[in-house]
């Protein structure tokens, strides 16, 4: 492996260059010092999960449970990204902190989401040339414990013989589950490892160790609904300044296709007070100015308006998810709430396209339910809907009647709107996933059969002017169809998978494709209904009681008879939701006040989004007074100009706005800019280069701006050089004054620019990514 100067150069040539910078959110020990290293590791980009939160669940469990540990992740990494590191002989398996292998931590804990993202675990250990199974890896390496919302159906791991990818592997909700499970780890460090998650296992519920006897039921955390997050680093990216609260776990509804639904019972409602004092931490903590209110169906919170109206005064932002339309259609004052709480944007889970196929699902869903709903949206000022459709592989022509009729009326619905919103209609096609009543419905894969229904779905949408979406591949459906319920020889195809590359929200691969209809071939295109007669590993998470409870429930679907309707909420008080109005209303009008702010060495590179995360984080540890009054800080000369651009590392002296309810009270102990302040004239920067990526950058800065039509005239100066810019160039606003000299390894540039940007420009022309993400950008505006 290269040097650690080479390596960390190399790393900032990744398109997620910034994820492998020092993050200092992170709080690790040294590695030497560290009482135990772990590894978190995703199965897929950083940039398809960042809105995910088991990476940060994972890493604040081990943090709390073990102050002294050193916590690292990694990620799947995007596909460009692993041509490079293949290149150059990196594993991909690499921490992003310590640079390191993974094979040189004590413990990977790793997340599996999806389906189709496991076959990226044994792609991963393939790739960083680990063993492919713990019998394979033994002592010489560190166990891999595998949980997360696919654990229950990450079967396809096990090998026909009992072996397993993963060295164990969790079952159900790990708050305070995992701090003692990496704890425990920890305490019999003088055994074993295999040994030692043997113990844990006997211990630990939910914990089913590989090769042994599979008897093992889901965890049920004591408290549910940990603040996802909540003193876990804050990692680099668009979502650095968003946080998220779950505020129910389960799911109250029993819809016969759905995975989670089942997985996740029972059903239940976290506390309103620990949820504010949660989202208070998360803010704190994390320094987020935007929530996420995370619930598979928000509207079933009995304090609803309530914790709306206390988190809009915490959050200069909140997001609402996910709900119900029977719900939303049968509560008065509902949808005015969420209108008043400044959600636009609705989504609408309706499954079946016709009351048969909804009631094959147990969605539970009306037709006079569905069409209220959408109509009510359609009367309030909403700019998206989307509705969601589950293609079953059922549908008869009365069934796309049925669909057309409702979409004509739709049309007619929109036609009469003041202001219509985009509507989207997102199909997906029905996987029937282990453990739910639809496990026990035969599957057939005959593309023949199903590319009637798939175009038909799409005619009958476009016919009548809607957009039309599918969300998953003929080849990713039976690639999950495969993984979900293909009993011993699921392994086999995920090996076959895995060998044929990573798979990410792009889609499988051409050699993946095949080796996933061959598959299906060998197997005459279909599965039996009943999942007996393809036994797994894990049957023994579900005992004969529930097994008989599903089959029962599966009866019920396809004889027709619809589950009930979800129950309306309670009506909405009207006073209460002109309370969110009047609150929301308030704080779009608030005046930001700007004030002067140090950015850190620490934070160069990390992000505009990120950088507004630190400096609210830092601004409540130092005023935690203000935790109620301050929603956000935001850097702005930088990120308000774009005079660095977005990829410079940079950090120094600048201005940011405060948002607060009441700026009267930041004047104590803070010191308030003058507008004129926001956008200077002109800043000072210092920019330090590698010299030996760059012989002579003055010259190379001095050829730029001729061509940008502003010339300077290089002289020398002592041991360095001058950049003397004439009047006519000065009027350009790039350059104003500067010089060039050689310290050590680094040239030293000091430079006087104005507000038109260039920097980011003429360094991609000095030398590329390697030039932008090496350069070290000091910046000190003039005092205000």
């Amino acid at each position: 492996m290269p040097a650690l100067p080479d390596l960390a150069r190399l790393l900032c040539r990744l398109r997620d260059w910034r994820l492998y910078l020092p993050n200092p959110s992170f709080g690790n020990p040294s590695w030497e010092r560290a009482s135990l290293r772990v590894l978190v590791l995703r199965l897929s980009p950083f940039e398809d999960v960042q809105r995910s939160t088991p990476h940060l669940f994972l890493a604040a469990e081990v943090r709390a449970a073990l102050p002294d540990a050193f916590v690292d992740m990694a990620f799947l990494p995007r596909p460009a990204d692993a041509r490079l590191m293949e290149q150059a002989g990196l594993p991909l398996i690499l921490g992003t902190q310590s640079h390191r292998p993974g094979g040189e931590f004590d413990l990977l804990l790793v997340s599996n989401s999806w389906l189709l993202e496991q076959v990226n675990l044994p792609h991963l250990l393939a790739s960083s040339g680990m063993p492919l199974t713990a019998a394979e890896r033994g002592e010489e390496w560190p166990p891999l414990i595998l949980g997360g919302s696919n654990a229950s159906a990450s079967h396809a791991l096990v090998t026909p013989q009992g072996g397993c990818v993963a060295d164990a592997i969790f079952f159900g909700e790990g708050e305070g589950a995992v701090g003692a499970l990496v704890a425990r780890f920890r305490a019999l460090r003088d055994l074993p490892r295999r040994e030692r998650l043997r113990r844990i296992a006997e211990e630990t519920p939910g914990l089913w160790v590989a090769g042994a006897p599979s008897a093992v039921r889901r965890a049920r955390a004591q408290r549910v609904g940990a603040a996802a997050g909540r003193g876990a680093p804050v990692l680099p990216g668009p979502e650095a300044g968003t946080a998220r609260v779950s505020i129910t776990a389960g799911c109250p509804c029993r819809c016969s296709f759905c995975f989670e639904g089942y997985d996740r019972a029972p059903f239940r409602t976290i506390d309103s007070g620990r949820i504010l004092e949660q989202a208070r931490q998360l803010k704190q903590k994390a320094g987020a100015s935007t929530l996420e209110v995370e619930s598979f169906t928000f509207t079933s919170h009995p304090d609803l308006t309530v914790l709306l109206l206390e988190l809009h005064r915490l959050f200069l932002r909140v997001n609402l998810m996910s709900q119900r339309a029977d719900v939303l259609a049968r509560t008065s004052g509902l949808l005015d709430l969420q209108v008043a709480a400044d959600k636009h944007s609705f989504s609408l889970g309706v499954e079946g396209i016709s009351a048969r196929l909804r009631a094959l699902m147990q969605k539970g869903l009306t037709e006079e339910d569905l069409r209220r709903a959408v109509g009510m949206i359609h009367e309030r000022p909403t700019r998206e809907l989307k509705l969601f459709y589950i293609l079953t592989g059922r549908e008869s022509e009365e069934d796309f009647a049925e669909l057309a009729a409702f979409l004509k009326w739709l049309k007619d619905v929109r036609r009469r709107a003041a202001a219509a919103p985009r509507v989207v209609l997102s199909f997906g096609l029905l996987v029937r996933m282990p453990f739910t009543p639809l496990a026990h419905d035969p599957v057939s894969v005959d593309e023949r059969a199903w590319r009637p229904l798939i175009g038909r779905a799409k005619s009958v949408c476009e016919t009548n002017g809607f957009e039309y979406r599918l969300s998953s591949s003929w080849p990713e459906f039976l690639a999950s169809q495969a993984l979900a319920r293909g009993g011993p020889g699921a392994h086999e195809l995920l090996r076959r998978l895995s060998s044929a590359g990573s798979i990410t929200d792009a889609g499988l691969s051409e050699p993946a494709r095949r080796a996933t209809q061959e598959w299906w071939e060998a197997r005459g295109l279909e599965l039996d209904g009943e999942p007996e007669n393809q036994p797994g590993p894990f049957d023994s998470l579900d005992d004969d009681e529930r097994q008989d409870f599903l089959r029962r429930r599966y009866q019920r679907a396809v004889s027709g008879k619809d589950a009930p309707s979800l129950a309306p909420r309670p009506p909405v008080d009207r006073a209460q939701i002109e309370k969110v109005r009047g609150l929301v209303e308030r704080k779009r009008h608030l005046a930001p006040v700007l004030m002067p702010v140090d950015v850190p060495l620490a934070a160069a590179g990390m992000g505009r989004q990120w950088i507004d995360a630190w400096l609210l984080r830092d601004f409540l540890a130092r005023l935690p007074e203000q935790a109620d009054n301050v929603l956000s800080v935001s850097e702005t000369l930088v990120s308000g100009s774009g005079i660095l651009g977005e990829e410079c590392r940079w950090y120094g002296r600048t201005t940011a706005e405060v948002i607060a309810w009441d700026t009267g009270r930041l004047r104590v102990g803070t010191r308030i800019l003058a507008p004129a302040d926001h956008q200077p004239a002109e800043i000072t920067l210092r920019i330090r280069l590698p010299a030996d990526l760059h012989a002579n950058p003055a010259q190379s800065l001095a050829e730029y701006l001729r061509d940008a039509h502003a010339p300077v005239t290089l002289e020398r100066a002592g041991e360095g050089m001058r950049l003397s810019v004439p009047e006519k160039s000065r009027k350009k606003k790039l350059l104003l004054s500067g010089s060039a000299l050689r310290q050590g390894d680094d040239w030293v540039m000091d430079l006087r620019v104005g507000p038109r940007p260039f920097v980011e420009p003429w360094l991609r022309v000095l030398g590329g990514a390697d030039a932008v993400h090496s350069a070290e950008v000091q910046l000190t505006p003039p005092a205000g």
